[in-house]
């Protein structure tokens, strides 16, 4: 996670194969296998504020930098 004048917003650039700048997808957390995870990864998750698409790629800001990994996935339809 990167930010510009370190602090918030913070946000992190993810490439993604066929995803369009004009993609508005929906997007979810995948929970943890691991059911002691799972508090931790939604408290990351719930920090995300906002989702931008571009040819090839995502950013996803959050609030504060996530100290847990978590994964999300997203639905576009076109």
């Amino acid at each position: 996670w990167q930010s510009t004048e370190g602090a918030a917003p913070y946000y992190t650039t993810v490439n993604i194969s066929g995803i369009l700048a004009t993609d508005n997808p929906t997007v979810g957390l995948i929970a943890p296998e691991d059911y002691a995870d799972v508090d931790a990864a939604q408290k990351a998750y719930a920090g995300i504020y906002r989702i931008t698409t571009a040819n090839g790629s995502i950013t996803v800001y959050s609030h504060e930098a996530p100290s847990t990994a978590f994964d999300i996935q997203l639905k576009a339809v076109r």
